[in-house]
Order: C-alpha cells, then sequence, then structure tokens
C-alpha cells in the first residue's frame, strides 16, 4: 500500500512539474509614472545632496593639493 501511494504521489508531482503554464501575456505599453509628490523629508534629502556635492568638491582641492605638495619635493 506505501509502495502504491508514494508511486502515485511520485508521478503526480511528474506530470505538474513537466505541464507547462500558459505563457504570460505582452507587456502592454507601460503608462508614465505620475510626478514625484512632495514630501517631509525633501528638505533633508537636498540638503544632503548639496552636502554630497561640496564633499566631492573638497575632495578635489585636497587632491590637487596633495599633487602640488607632491611636485614641490613635500
Amino acid at each position: 500500500m506505501r509502495v502504491a501511494n508514494l508511486s502515485i504521489l511520485v508521478l503526480a508531482a511528474l506530470s505538474v512539474s513537466c505541464s507547462r503554464g500558459t505563457p504570460p501575456p505582452a507587456p502592454a505599453a507601460q503608462p508614465k509614472p505620475a510626478e514625484r509628490q512632495k514630501t517631509v523629508i525633501d528638505a533633508q534629502l537636498k540638503a544632503l545632496d548639496k552636502a554630497k556635492a561640496v564633499q566631492g568638491t573638497i575632495d578635489q582641492q585636497k587632491k590637487d593639493m596633495d599633487k602640488k605638495l607632491e611636485d614641490a619635493g613635500g
């Protein structure tokens, strides 16, 4: 009895795994996403982006200064 139940279970699993489902429908033209809404943290995000830009400028100035010092023999 156990062998029969096990074989039926195996056959059912194999038949399900081999079956093909219907292919997914072709994607329709995606609508344009809505404009981003203002949130409470927009001001903080803007300040953070500005700080990152300033940090990039400072890093570049430091690289330039280090290069000048290296070229001067220091």
